[in-house]
């Protein structure tokens, strides 16, 4: 019940350190206890490892992604949402990730323009 801690428990046992194994929450666990240990190990794995992210799927997904590196940096997950490992959107080959945050921010100033501009100006009357 101690979350991501549990899945680092260290032996009680004066001046150990080594890890509970697995194998020991299994044996002394109630199902429910066993199912939440393993949704944290997995978690503390996609977390701790960088070669691992979990998908960025806006709608939704509870699947984590394994990239290994190379030139192309679009991941398809097995939601079929495609996104960029570097940033995190949905894929935007051939720009950057960096072109694309410039543009987000650009985006999102000419928005906020347009809704002043429609809340504080009326239309020409002989248009």
């Amino acid at each position: 019940d101690e979350g991501k801690s549990a899945v680092q428990a260290r032996c009680p046992q004066h001046k150990c350190s080594r890890m509970v194994p697995v194998n020991f929450f299994k044996k002394y666990c109630d199902e429910a206890r066993i199912q939440k240990y393993e949704e944290w190990y997995l978690r503390s794995y996609v977390d701790d490892n960088p070669s691992v992210k979990w998908c960025t799927n806006p709608a939704g997904c509870t699947l984590a992604c394994e990239y290994q590196g190379g030139e192309i940096c679009d991941i398809r997950c097995n939601c079929s949402f495609v996104w960029c490992w570097g940033c995190g959107e949905e894929a935007h080959r051939p720009a950057d990730c960096h072109k694309v945050h410039q543009w987000s921010i650009k985006n999102s100033a000419e928005s906020e323009n347009i809704s002043w501009i429609r809340a504080n100006t009326k239309n020409c009357p002989k248009c």
